[in-house]
């Protein structure tokens, strides 16, 4: 048999192997695609200088997806972190910058409300548990710790940047995404409310004067 005729069989049994290689690779789990996700939000502390390190970070919807019940579906971020690194305890400043992708709470239109934010977090050393400050803006951790996970109180600042009425002044804008028509209706339906409720007040004021 020559070699032309060897090659085919050759390059057909190369693929059968890959294809049962690429099958037989075990599917991660949830837990595993979420730890290499948030792997990029890890700061390896032994390498900070003590005092002043200035680390900025970037968050999109890959982030979000990985938080259960997340409010941001959709959102782009940028984070400006000044991790202040004393031998005794850590204190972290967050900058949260960015939009989030949702529906205006006036119009309904589609809108990528602007967010921000300023937050501190101080990180000490383990102490006995009645001696441990109550307080949200204080976690513990080994003084062993090489490593910091920030990504959850990334998530954290983010969500709690989200104002309570998901409305921005977008008029500036060079194409406003306002709904016209939808403003024009909640305009005038806010007119037919004031005439009514004038007219019941005047109706109250003529019955308190008979």
């Amino acid at each position: 048999m020559s070699l032309s005729e060897w090659c085919p069989k050759i390059e057909n049994r190369q693929l059968r192997i890959e294809n049962f290689l690429y099958l037989r690779q075990p599917e991660k789990s949830s837990y595993q695609t979420k730890m290499e996700a948030q792997a990029a939000y890890v700061i390896p502390v032994t390498t900070l200088r003590n005092g002043q390190n200035e680390l900025d970070f970037k968050v999109d919807w890959r982030f979000f997806k990985h938080f259960e019940e997340s409010p941001i579906q959709q959102g782009r971020f940028d984070v400006a972190l000044l991790f202040d690194k004393y031998t005794d305890h850590w204190h972290l400043h967050f900058e949260v910058r960015g939009v989030m992708d949702t529906e205006c709470d006036r119009c309904l239109a589609l809108i990528s409300l602007p967010l921000s934010g300023s937050y501190e977090l101080f990180v000490k050393f383990d102490v006995e548990e009645k001696d441990r400050e109550r307080s949200a803006e204080v976690v513990y951790v080994s003084r062993e710790t090489t490593h910091f996970d920030i990504a959850q109180f990334i998530y954290e600042f983010i969500v709690l940047s989200i104002p309570v009425t998901r409305t921005y002044d977008c008029q500036s804008e060079a194409s406003p995404p306002c709904d016209n028509e939808m403003l024009a209706r909640l305009d005038q339906q806010g007119d037919e409310m004031s005439n009514e409720h004038l007219s019941e007040m005047s109706e109250i004021l003529k019955k308190m004067l008979e």
